[in-house]
């Protein structure tokens, strides 16, 4: 059997795929074929009648998809890998984050902080850089960023972009740029991960509809919840106008418990500054036992329960019109939000507490580490942390509008122009804290963990803490950029010689954070209740989850928290006199604007490139250069005094926040680079 002229689309090859081009057919005894259908019938008369027509067989699924990524990496002179969704929503995982670990080379991170994994990979790094190193972008362009959680709000997260936010149903393919070239975007030192999204006339049928439901179960918190998305996309049958629109639903249930070890830190001893002469006190430890000086030692050892809801919801829309092969323009908008409610509990021992200010009966040290060290009765030894965040939460979206111009037979020049924005929310946390009070404790490894033994302490009654401290904190942080792009390629095909490639890149960048908090001190001194009593009763159990436990854990020196319940902070929150919950307006105040974690940052770029392709039988390559200009200011509080008077403070210092004076500093750079 001879098969001629039959091409096949996709990554198909093989006797296999051969054997399925062709009519479906037996051989009998007396030498004629018996069919398997009346249609394979018709069809081997078909092509027996003109066995000149070219036969086609379509790949799809798995195949073709990986056939696609083989591709993109084939075409690109630089160092790309891609990965290709097989269909609506199909990327191998359900977090592009996800899926971008199994690229070599690229690494995944599950939280920006460094705080501890939240369920879903959450920033992408190349080669084990910093993920602030990485340049994310959609379709060629920036994308704003927001975080969920309170400590990425206000640490340093740099240039990387959060995937929580953006879910595998957005997206067609990923590209992921190992190195650089002229004509990419500014700010990837490490490379470039670019998302690219449907667009209507990318479909093969007029009216394509998709949806899914899914279910997620998770094996701690025993529930399963719903997720959901659908896509309708139509387009005009000469293949000129096309109109999409997505949308996506998914809700998380997540429960973690365990033990973390949250720092540690050097010994030191006292030491005299040598220009002042003033004594620098250092710890007990190392005062008694200089040897031990730079030893590490863990400073909080905690016993944890995170339980959280999260629920991300958005949406995706595209216009398309292309009148003709020199003209295509494309409108298209993304929104998406995360809503992570969440309940964060530690029961911990307090080491830093008693590394400056005890001295162990007896300890040991392994590999520079204090392993283990036994503690008496003096300094608070635990910490118990018991915390809530209601309807935290991020977004982000973008509007952008693509255009392609085929000016001459040689000349394309493309577009892009748009703005993007995302922030980071955290509305309240109203938290209590409450500690183990001159109790003695000692820890000691167990495992791939610790054995943390209170002494004189019932670990799941307030018999034995003591009030310490309540507040509740107020962060927002915001991203914005507007951008612009004009890029141009005149086909030259001229011998060694493909290309030239030319452009502008412009970009205005800003990050802004804030917060407000307030508390008070608990306890004896009166400032919220007027008593040391613990404010909850030891028979009001709390929910805590029935496999949070030492037992089920494996971990004998765990440690129960017993306030966790979130009805209990609110009614220890709210029996406050003066209230440090109630309307927002209470606490978003000048006194109590925490400076010290607030900044804001603006930066403008404006790149321009030159660069040419070259190539020939077997090998590709390209040249040019990139000029960037880049204007930073930025808004750093420091701190100041603010004297009684008569004395004056330093100019431009602000005295308003109970925190402190402080000045806002207006700091200005320009860079120009080749």
């Amino acid at each position: 059997m001879t098969i001629s002229k039959t091409r096949l689309i996709g990554s198909a090859s093989g006797m296999a795929l051969l054997c399925a081009a062709a009519p479906a057919f037996a051989q009998t005894d007396g030498g004629a074929p018996t069919y398997a259908s009346p249609a394979a019938k018709a069809a081997a008369a078909k092509d027996a009648a003109n066995p000149d027509a070219a036969q086609e067989v379509v790949v799809t699924g798995i195949r073709a998809s990986l056939q696609k990524a083989i591709e993109i990496k084939k075409l690109a002179v630089d160092q790309v890998d891609a990965i290709s969704a097989t269909d609506i929503g199909k990327l191998p995982d359900k977090n592009a984050a996800d899926a971008l670990q199994r690229i070599v080379g690229v690494n995944t991170e599950s939280a920006a902080s460094g705080e501890g994994g939240f369920d879903e990979n959450d920033r992408v790094s190349i080669r084990g850089t910093s993920p602030s190193l990485t340049q994310v972008t959609i379709d060629g362009h920036g994308v704003a960023t927001g975080d969920w959680f309170i400590l990425d709000q206000y640490q340093t997260v740099g240039r990387s972009v959060s995937f929580t936010l953006l879910p595998a149903e957005l997206i067609d393919t990923v590209e992921v740029y190992k190195t650089q070239d002229a004509s990419l975007l500014e700010g990837g030192v490490a490379g470039v991960v670019n998302l690219i999204t449907r667009k209507p006339l990318d479909f093969t049928q007029p009216l394509t509809v998709q949806a899914s439901i899914e279910g997620a179960y998770n094996t701690l918190s025993k529930e399963t919840k719903p997720q959901a998305d659908g896509l309708i996309s139509w387009k005009s049958p000469d293949d000129t106008f096309g109109v999409m629109v997505q949308g996506f639903y998914e809700d998380r249930s997540i429960e973690r418990f365990g033990q973390e070890t949250l720092g540690y830190t050097a010994i030191t001893k006292d030491t005299i500054n040598p220009t002042t002469g003033a004594l620098i006190p250092g710890m007990p430890l190392g005062n008694a036992h200089p040897d031990l000086v730079g030893v590490q030692a863990p400073t909080l050892i905690g016993s944890t329960l995170f339980q959280q809801e999260k629920i991300r919801e958005g949406g995706d829309a595209a216009i398309e019109w292309r009148p003709n092969d020199r003209v295509e323009l494309n409108l298209n908008g993304f929104y998406s939000r995360l809503n992570a409610t969440n309940v964060n509990d530690n029961y911990m021992y307090w080491g830093n507490n008693e590394l400056n200010n005890n001295l162990p009966t007896s300890y040991t040290v392994s590999h520079n580490t204090l392993t283990s060290a036994v503690w008496p009765a003096g300094p608070n030894g635990l910490v118990i942390d018991n915390i809530t965040r209601p309807n935290e939460n991020s977004y982000t979206y973008y509007v952008n509008l693509d255009g392609k111009f085929k000016l001459t037979d040689n000349l394309i020049i493309k577009t892009q122009v748009g703005y993007t924005e995302g922030a980071g929310n955290t509305p309240e946390q109203p938290a209590f804290e409450s500690d183990g009070g001159s109790a003695g404790v000692s820890y000691a490894p167990s495992g791939n963990g610790w054995v943390v033994n209170p002494v004189g302490v019932n670990t799941q009654s307030p018999a034995g803490l003591s009030n310490d401290w309540a507040w509740n904190a107020i962060f927002h942080s915001v991203d914005t950029e507007y951008y612009g792009k004009f890029d141009g390629d005149w086909q030259a095909d001229a011998g060694l010689l493909k290309d030239v490639v030319f452009g502008f890149h412009a970009a205005d960048h800003t990050r802004q954070v804030d917060g407000w908090d307030r508390g008070c001190t608990l306890g004896a001194n009166g400032a919220c209740f007027g008593s040391p009593t613990m404010p909850f009763s030891a028979t009001n159990p709390t929910p805590y989850p029935s496999g949070f436990s030492a037992s089920a854990l494996g971990i004998p020196g765990l440690l129960i928290p017993i306030a966790g319940n979130p009805n209990t902070i609110d009614r220890i929150i709210n029996a406050i006199p003066g209230g440090i919950r109630g309307p927002l307006s209470a606490i978003v105040t000048p006194q109590n604007y925490y400076w010290n974690l607030s900044f804001k940052v603006q930066e403008d770029d404006y790149s321009g490139y030159l660069m040419s392709h070259v190539g020939g039988d077997n090998w590709s390559g390209n040249f040019g250069v990139r000029l960037v200009e880049t204007d930073e200011q930025s808004f750093v509080n420091t701190p100041s005094s603010c004297p009684a008077a008569p004395a004056v403070a330093p100019p431009g210092t602000i005295c308003s926040s109970a925190y402190g004076g402080y000045i806002v500093n207006d700091v200005k750079h320009n860079y120009f680079d080749v």
